[in-house]
């Protein structure tokens, strides 16, 4: 039972059940653990994509989205009291796959100034849709972050894709995403933006890429703020007594 025992300053008062350890399922063991692994603060990982202005479809222009982010980011990786950003921005001609893994307030800031863009109609970046946001990740997918530029395959989709499920199409699109995450950490030389014949091949179409960007079922940033800085009043069972409980609003 070692791997069960709790700390001794716990031990003497917790009572310890055989089949589960309070402590060790608890979110203060998560956050003890990370602290013993000299992480400043928990690690989350979010996916989301956007189109690209029309001005920006060029790979030159392309090439200031990647210097705009690796200058925004670069202030968080010189900060010691934060935790470092890991990732990877994936630059299509027309949208964008951007792949971040950092604390919850240095991704919260990114989505505001991604929630700023959307109400700018020159800014590089539109109608992004976040596909989805991992917490307490265990362990990163990346050791630094960088753009890569993106040669889209010739599309070969009909019409059905349009009809199929977002709740579908976005797992399936994370796992073509976590497979090229992968294969780029296989990679020895990081300075070389593109990819190569065997992480092209991994690449997602742009057509569904865009197709994502444009549903209408996946949170923007603005809207995804929104939930997340609204406060949930949640009612209990046993708060609820007679008369019916009502709120009070000052």
């Amino acid at each position: 039972m070692a791997g069960n025992s709790l700390p001794s300053t716990l031990a003497a008062n917790v009572c310890v059940n055989v089949y589960y350890n309070a402590y060790k399922n608890s979110l203060f063991a998560d956050y003890d653990k990370q602290k013993s692994n000299d992480k400043k603060e928990f690690v989350h990982r979010l996916v989301y994509v956007a189109t690209t202005s029309s001005q920006f479809n060029s790979e030159e222009k392309r090439t200031t989205i990647g210097e705009y982010y690796d200058g925004f980011l670069s202030k968080f990786q010189k900060n010691t009291q934060t935790e470092g950003v890991t990732g990877v921005l994936l630059l299509y001609p027309k949208c964008i796959i951007h792949v971040l893994e950092s604390s919850a307030d240095v991704l919260t800031l990114l989505l505001k100034d991604l929630s700023n863009m959307e109400q700018n109609p020159s800014s590089p970046l539109q109608q992004g849709r976040i596909l989805v946001t991992s917490h307490m990740i265990p362990s990163r997918l990346f050791p630094s972050w960088g753009y890569r530029f993106v040669t889209p395959p010739l599309s070969l989709q009909d019409a059905s894709l349009q009809a199929e499920p977002v709740e579908t199409l976005v797992p399936d699109c994370l796992a073509v995403i976590y497979k090229l995450c992968l294969r780029l950490l296989k990679r020895k030389q990081d300075t070389f933006p593109g990819l190569d014949v065997q992480e092209q091949a991994l690449v997602l179409e742009e057509d569904t890429v865009l197709h994502l960007c444009h549903s209408p079922v996946l949170r923007s940033p603005s809207t995804y703020l929104e939930v997340y800085t609204k406060p949930q009043h949640i009612l209990m069972d046993s708060e609820i007594v007679w008369p019916t409980h009502r709120r009070l609003c000052w």
